[in-house]
């Protein structure tokens, strides 16, 4: 992240504590001596503000520093921690603000009429806080951050409850007191549901929950427009923080070198990267094959032999000084559990016989797929 980009993060979010510190202490204070405790419990809402700003100011700092050697993946899911921890703190305050709120209904205490500057200061908050909330909302879709725009929220929260708190106000000025008190628990229920919406969205991405499916799919179009692709399967992506990783295996032709195989697969990486803002990393493995259902069983430990067990074999079946021992070069084709062998021999010797000859020996061999001959 850029300096440019932490200093965004940072000016709005200050100017958002800033701004809840004020309200905070204006709504204490004049709902105490206005007689409204909707108001009182809404202060300690914007108070419980002040913390997650603090958070997102430390938070965004570390989660966007570049991997190291100890988080070789960046430090994005630090940010996603402190998204749990912001969830948390609402929900903590939220049942705290319950439990008290209904004890005072429960013991029917006696309530006094709030002033009309309880009411001015629940308006006062409704605009400023949906103001900041708008503010901050663009900063976070501008720097793609979820945790600021949980922050977001959070501001958006205020206003809401203190639009709650202003109808309760406005009805207990009306000859219903009771009106604030049922006003406060709304605000506190309002409070739980915007800490379990973090919440559960943090723990989600903590527990490597998918991407959105229509991404998925977005995904799957390039990454079959990529020339020299001829299928993938297992494709997968998950959020680290504000960011994405994906990984996916992609199917080439077993008939392909090594290199281009390589620069065709890196092509989609390429792709990925470029089309999607949010994609930062992608790991590609080359398939000549769907091996989707066996890559997933992990006691499918039979494989097919390599470059030495396969020229001792066929030196057996071959014959140690046959034209095979004269080759230049061979080349082995893994490709549906069978190996096809290219050889590439100095001059041409009865080029057709020769060929029926060796696969006809080689036909014991149960991995043995075909034979092809070529000359220098």
């Amino acid at each position: 992240m850029t300096a440019e980009t932490i200093g965004k993060i940072n000016r709005v979010t200050l100017l958002g504590s800033l701004l809840d510190l004020t309200l905070a202490l204006l709504k204490i204070t004049v709902g105490i001596f206005g007689h409204s405790h909707a108001l009182v419990v809404d202060g300690i809402h914007s108070f419980s503000d002040l913390g997650t700003d603090l958070l997102v100011i430390i938070m965004t700092k570390i989660g966007r520093e570049e991997p190291d050697e100890e988080h070789p993946y960046g430090h994005g899911r630090f940010e996603t921690l402190a998204t749990v921890g912001m969830g948390s703190v609402l929900m903590t305050v939220a049942g705290a603000l319950l439990y008290e709120t209904t004890s005072r209904i429960i013991n029917d205490e006696i309530l006094l009429v709030p002033s009309w500057t309880t009411l001015l200061v629940a308006l006062l908050s409704i605009a400023s806080k949906e103001w900041i909330y708008h503010a901050t909302k663009k900063v976070a879709e501008e720097v793609n951050s979820s945790l600021l725009q949980a922050n977001a929220w959070h501001s958006r929260s205020d206003a809401l409850s203190s639009m709650a708190v202003a109808i309760g106000i406005i009805g207990a000025m009306a000859g219903y007191p009771k009106l604030d008190l049922i006003a406060s628990l709304v605000v506190a229920i309002f409070i739980g549901h915007i800490g379990w919406s973090f919440t559960w969205s943090a723990l989600k991405e903590l527990a490597d929950t998918t991407i959105e499916p229509k991404q998925i799919k977005e995904m799957s179009e390039t990454i079959l427009n990529v020339e020299g692709v001829e299928g993938f399967h297992n494709l997968r992506a998950r959020k680290v923080g504000p960011r994405s990783v994906a990984d996916v295996n992609v199917q080439v032709s077993h008939l392909l070198s090594v290199s281009e195989g390589h620069e065709i697969v890196s092509w989609v990486a390429k792709k990925l990267i470029e089309d999607f803002d949010d994609i930062d990393d992608v790991t590609v493995h080359t398939d000549v094959e769907n091996d989707m259902v066996n890559a997933f069983h992990s006691n499918k430990l039979e494989r097919l032999p390599l470059r030495s067990e396969v020229t001792v074999e066929l030196e057996k079946v071959w014959g140690r000084d046959s034209v095979f021992s004269s080759r230049l070069s061979m080349n082995l084709h893994y490709h549906n559990d069978k190996i096809s062998i290219e050889l590439f021999l100095p001059e041409k010797i009865n080029s057709e016989n020769l060929k029926q000859d060796l696969k006809s020996k080689a036909q014991a061999i149960d991995w043995f797929q075909d034979v092809t001959l070529w000359y220098s």
